[in-house]
């Protein structure tokens, strides 16, 4: 079994619940505020957070951004293939595997994650139980508690869970802005993305856009599986089965990614080899 540069000790039940945090506004570029009526996620006092989309279907979310210094010490940029001319104009598009269904659970990391791992280049099946992956990050990540002290985890713990349990064998590298994030998914392979989740978010338009707009209503994670020069997008994967969106897929604009790490509402983590 691979060790991690980064492990820590699980956590113990002697720590206290987490608070709940409230749901904001924030501000967007050049000084506004994003308005809207009030979210039509329903966040319980143990923050799990389940959101009903057009058809009537409700789904989970379940990601939850904390900070580490140590990110830093493992840049994605660091890992980017060659490029020939502008990245902004090339598109790459890779094999997905089976869409997932977190249902109203709060588990997406472990549904992310477990995407990254059966879809290409790396292609693993079967891949990894999404909820034991859930439920292992829960006791690796920096909030204190699990369920039902409080829902969700966040993409680092998913990755150390999936570093414990052997599948990921190498280390796992972060995206310093969107445009490292955009050249290492034309470059090396899909990533996985936590972000502020708004309400905007919770369908698809007409092009398969998904937009930021409403209120904040939560975090999620969902997996980044290309690139598309012509939309000027992400292509990602979602896990709320394939009647959501376009077959369980929507489109990020990359302005509205670059808008998000702006606002520390976005983290982007992929594994690598180590050399």
């Amino acid at each position: 079994m691979p060790t991690s540069k980064r492990t820590k000790a699980p956590k113990t039940s002697t720590k206290k619940p987490r608070l709940k945090r409230s749901i904001t506004r924030p501000a967007v570029a050049g000084g506004g505020q994003l308005t809207a009526p009030v979210p039509t996620g329903i966040a319980s006092p143990n923050n799990a957070v389940v959101i009903t989309d057009p058809s009537g279907e409700a789904h989970g979310l379940g990601h939850v951004h904390t900070y580490d210094a140590g990110d830093f010490q493992y840049p994605m940029s660091a890992h980017i293939g060659e490029i020939d001319g502008d990245p902004m104009t090339q598109t790459q598009v890779y094999s997905l595997g089976p869409i997932l269904n977190q249902h109203q659970t709060q588990s997406c990391v472990g549904h992310g994650w477990t995407l990254f791992l059966t879809s290409a280049p790396r292609v693993t099946r079967p891949g990894p139980d999404p909820y034991r992956i859930y439920h292992e990050a829960q006791q690796l990540d920096d909030t204190p508690g699990e369920e039902p002290t409080y829902y969700g985890t966040s993409v680092r713990a998913g990755a150390k869970a999936m570093q414990n349990d052997g599948w990921i064998a190498g280390d796992y590298v972060w995206a310093e802005d969107v445009r490292v994030l955009w050249k290492f998914v034309l470059t090396r392979g899909p990533v996985v993305l936590g972000a502020d989740w708004y309400e905007g978010m919770n369908r698809v338009d007409r092009n398969g856009f998904v937009n930021i707009s409403g209120g904040r209503i939560g975090g999620h994670c969902f997996l980044c599986y290309g690139v598309s020069a012509d939309d000027r997008a992400f292509l990602c994967a979602n896990s709320w089965g394939t009647d959501w969106g376009r077959g369980g897929t929507f489109l990020l604009r990359y302005d509205d990614a670059r808008q998000l790490f702006f606002q520390q509402g976005l983290v982007a983590c992929s594994a690598v080899e180590n050399a």
